[in-house]
């Protein structure tokens, strides 16, 4: 993924994901992954979460990315909290 001063980096990731505890969160999970498997609900989740973290470091520069991590983490989190 290039950084916004073009140098390519490659970034790993965890990310833990569950659903919401409330009957709308339930609602959702069951309308977005029923009769899906475990494979197909990750890999759904992993394409959602890398174009996340595309579009955040392609608006940082590489120093950024290294020294302010946690800000990095809280812009991922930001960002995919509403695709997932």
């Amino acid at each position: 993924m290039p950084t916004q001063d073009f140098i390519n980096v490659k970034v790993d990731a965890i990310a833990k994901v569950r659903v919401k505890s409330d009957p709308d969160g339930i609602q959702l999970a069951v309308k977005n992954f029923l009769n899906k498997t475990q494979e197909s609900i990750a890999e759904d989740l992993q394409d959602s979460l890398q174009g996340n973290m595309r579009e955040i470091i392609g608006t940082l520069d590489l120093k950024t990315i290294n020294t302010d991590r946690d800000k990095f983490s809280d812009q991922v989190m930001a960002k995919a909290a509403r695709d997932m």
